[in-house]
């Protein structure tokens, strides 16, 4: 569980303090001050960069950064990096959204409802700007009894499911897809060269047991999008950011976490500003047995959970925000082996769902090797005899792929 110990906390440095005030897209005029009052004095520009790829945070930078006031203090080099990383996030986020916008008009012709997540959503109306967001998946959320016409209309658009497409017995081995139907979260569509598709059919992909209300009120309660002449929809302010708080829990107490997810919940609930429901959004995470885990995450960031409630002052906040990324920075030092060790946990736990020690060594087994698919396309062959090998060279790179945006 994540703690929030005052023991937990950590003097930043001026390059790491500069990194968790650009966890929000509009700085108040202290935080300006503050930002200006950094980079007026000695900076490490080396290792701000070096600390924010790893978090996603080079566009965010990007953005600040290049306002009047604080532009002057950034070397042109770096100025030049902050671009290119933003130009690239830009490109990537665009081909992901015109992918997007294919299975949505293909869905709605269908007449197949699907809900937005994370990312996809954030990016395009949320930040305003889609090269700010990074994005590495686009999650699609539908009712259960959609979930196969909506793999089949992926299928048609060429994604495929299978480990080693184009080769001989192609499908998922029906561990896998067992283990995806008790946690609601479905091994991912992947569309080569492109991203991965994760569809779900649950709030949170495990640990809901019975959420047929829940799910009731999610639906009534989406918000609708205009998208050049396209629908697209999105949750709702309450089942959105319980979403968000809860998948940041989950990655903070791993240790593995991007910094703009920070940003993501910072932005939604600014965005609702006097709008937001504070006792409803509590009410709604203490049925669904998350209150907790979201309180803490908004007392993290110094954001109220609930009117009336003491919340923790900037300084506070920052020092324990530090004490979390240097522990993952600590995490990442170890090596991707070690790191994705850790971002596997949650998966790796859902072996539970498993009967009998053969497939739980299966299921383990297609997690921490990497699909077939993979390696053929890596080493340019379609030698089955080969691919096994090939992919014990790369462990920890399995079918789920690395932790999603």
């Amino acid at each position: 569980m994540l703690r929030m110990e005052a023991s937990l906390e950590a003097v930043p440095s001026r390059e790491l303090e500069l990194l968790i005030l650009a966890t929000r897209l509009q700085l108040s005029q202290d935080q300006e001050v503050r930002m200006a009052g950094l980079l007026s004095e000695e900076f490490n520009w080396a290792s701000l960069l070096e600390q924010a790829r790893p978090f996603g945070m080079l566009p965010m930078l990007h953005h600040h950064l290049t306002r009047p006031g604080l532009v002057e203090y950034v070397p042109d080099a770096v100025q030049q990096a902050l671009a290119q990383e933003y130009q690239r996030t830009s490109m990537k986020n665009l081909r992901l959204l015109g992918l997007l916008r294919r299975i949505l008009l293909k869905a709605r012709d269908a007449g197949i409802p699907v809900v937005l997540l994370k990312g996809a959503y954030l990016a395009k109306w949320v930040y305003g700007d889609v090269g700010l967001r990074p994005m590495s998946d686009l999650d699609l959320f539908c009712r259960k009894e959609d979930e196969a016409s909506l793999s089949e209309i992926l299928r048609g658009m060429g994604a495929f499911q299978a480990d080693t497409p184009g080769l001989p017995d192609p499908a998922l081995h029906p561990v896998r897809v067992a283990v995806g139907e008790k946690v609601g979260h479905p091994s991912p569509w992947w569309f080569p060269e492109i991203c991965r598709v994760e569809i779900h059919f649950h709030l949170l992909a495990r640990g809901t047991v019975d959420d047929t209300d829940l799910l009731e009120g999610l639906w009534s309660g989406t918000a609708s999008q205009e998208w050049d002449g396209l629908e697209a929809r999105s949750l709702g302010a309450e089942h959105l950011l319980i979403h968000l708080a809860a998948h940041l829990h989950k990655h903070l107490t791993g240790e593995l976490f991007n910094l703009y997810w920070l940003a993501d919940i910072r932005e939604v609930t600014r965005s609702l500003g006097a709008t937001l429901d504070r006792p409803a959004l509590a009410a709604t995470a203490r049925r669904i047995g998350v209150e907790q885990d979201c309180a803490m995450v908004f007392g993290l960031l110094g954001e109220a959970w609930e009117a009336g409630l003491a919340v923790l002052d900037e300084a506070t906040s920052t020092r324990r925000i530090a004490a979390q990324i240097i522990a993952a920075q600590r995490t990442l030092a170890h090596g991707p082996r070690g790191a994705g060790l850790l971002d596997y946990w949650s998966i790796i736990t859902d072996v539970k769902h498993v009967r009998g020690v053969i497939n739980k060594a299966i299921y383990i087994r297609e997690l921490f090797l990497p699909p077939a698919w993979k390696m053929a396309a890596r080493y340019n062959t379609t030698n089955r005899l080969l691919l096994p090998f090939l992919s014990l060279a790369d462990p920890c790179e399995g079918a789920h792929g690395p932790r999603s945006a």
